[in-house]
């Protein structure tokens, strides 16, 4: 599983996604009924190609979730409308939907935008 998450760029998005989702209903206490690609709204492969088609020069799958306090050294899966705003199930499915979602610079995902609302893109 390990070797398959690095080099299978469709697998390690999968697994992202879906720890990410289940995250965001248990820190809500809610049940997931819902899944994960249902949710999402697409396939992985067409998620994949969303996010590779939001790319900046920059961005690859190798800089993926890598932060050093630098900007343009590595980017996150960001929610273009933040994930802290869901308050009930059905914000939490409408904000984990493909079209929400971006890459984004670490540091401007981790520094500048952190669960602030009033910050769009």
């Amino acid at each position: 599983k390990k070797k398959r998450y690095y080099s299978d760029p469709v697998y390690r998005l999968k697994e992202i996604i879906r720890r990410a989702i289940n995250y965001h209903f248990k820190t809500k206490k809610l049940n997931k009924k819902t899944n994960t690609i249902n949710i999402l709204g697409c396939s992985y492969d067409e998620f994949k190609t969303h996010i590779e088609s939001k790319f900046e020069p920059w961005m690859n799958w190798d800089n993926y979730g890598k932060y050093n306090g630098i900007e343009k050294y590595g980017w996150d899966i960001d929610h273009i409308t933040p994930i802290a705003t869901a308050i009930t199930e059905e914000d939490i499915i409408r904000l984990n939907h493909w079209s929400n979602l971006q890459p984004l610079c670490s540091y401007t995902n981790r520094v500048i935008k952190k669960d602030n609302p009033k910050f769009h893109l």
